[in-house]
């Protein structure tokens, strides 16, 4: 847990050095009044306290590797706040400063640096002072979900690519056609789907799918096994990719995995796709349906044994 929490802390500051503190950039340099004083004045230990707040309170939010469940996220959070709290004595806060002064009367000249010890010495400068830990702390989950979301395009255009080596002639035709024809309505995708799946005769699932405009998605359900008497309960986060009529569904986790559907059939209430299998033709792929009219989910029956596969344990 040691080791696991220590490479996590240190992701959180790689993504917190890329939105730009300028903390380590530290150059010598001749010492100034103006540096000395705005350096006071944007590294304090309150500032600094603001800014732990505000990040580890993004923290739940971002995709940090290894750490799919809300929960692990929050003691993540938990843990960097407490490592910060630990270094934010003076000495530290002085360290801080002295860097920030050289990097000031490196970039900066003594007119330039007056005015801004003016400008945050002012009403406005001291709300953006307040505000500015939080803007930050913003601006690194957006940078984390940029890169994360890249990296999730990427692997699903991986698989696809993969995917189309083991298709016979027939099943690629199809698959190219999809891809190749007009956009489905991405309104009517992104809607709170309800899928029942009957298709295995021992396994039914009872799947909720709400996807969302900006490429998300959250999942649940449960899934009864007949043969070995389980009643499962599961739920995540993955990411959607559209293209034409194919949709790419990866799932964020510790290993994401990403299926291939191609879209038979969409409207405001009903949406039919095929799963794409690998080394399985067209004709057998498995087909699913799903209705914005609520599934009706059935009770743990009698004599089965429940599991918790939910990667967010205090729900979404």
């Amino acid at each position: 847990m040691v080791s696991m929490m220590s490479g996590l802390f240190r992701y959180v500051c790689l993504i917190t050095f890329a939105v730009g503190t300028c903390f380590l950039c530290a150059q010598e340099s001749e010492t100034r009044t103006s540096a000395r004083q705005l350096a006071e004045l944007l590294v304090t230990k309150e500032s600094l306290s603001r800014f732990l707040d505000s990040l580890t309170s993004v923290i739940p939010e971002m995709p940090i590797p290894n750490t799919p469940g809300k929960a692990d996220r929050h003691q993540l959070a938990a843990a960097v706040k407490e490592f910060g709290k630990q270094h934010l004595e003076k000495t530290q806060v002085h360290v801080l400063q002295k860097a920030l002064q050289q990097t000031l009367n490196a970039e900066f000249s003594e007119a330039e640096l007056q005015t801004l010890v003016t400008f945050y010495r002012t009403e406005l400068g001291q709300k953006w002072l307040k505000t500015q830990p939080a803007l930050t702390a913003s601006v690194a989950k957006s940078v984390a979900m940029q890169i994360s979301n890249a990296i999730i395009d990427e692997q699903a255009k991986r698989t696809l690519e993969a995917l189309r080596e083991t298709l016979d002639d027939a099943s690629l035709e199809q698959l190219n056609k999809a891809i190749a024809a007009d956009a489905v309505s991405v309104n009517w995708l992104c809607q709170h789907w309800y899928e029942l799946n009957q298709s295995d005769p021992d396994v039914t699932y009872y799947n909720s799918v709400n996807r969302q405009l900006d490429g998300t998605c959250f999942y649940s359900g449960i899934t009864i096994e007949k043969s070995e008497k389980l009643y499962t309960r599961y739920s995540g986060n993955s990411r959607w990719t559209l293209m034409g009529r194919v949709i790419l569904e990866t799932i964020v986790g510790d290993e994401p995995m990403t299926s291939v559907y191609i879209i038979d059939h969409i409207a405001e209430d009903r949406m039919v796709s095929r799963l794409i299998s690998e080394d399985t033709p067209s004709t057998e792929w498995e087909t699913l349906t799903e209705t914005t009219l609520r599934i009706n989910v059935p009770p743990v029956p009698d004599g089965y044994t429940i599991e918790d596969e939910t990667q967010d344990s205090e729900g979404r």
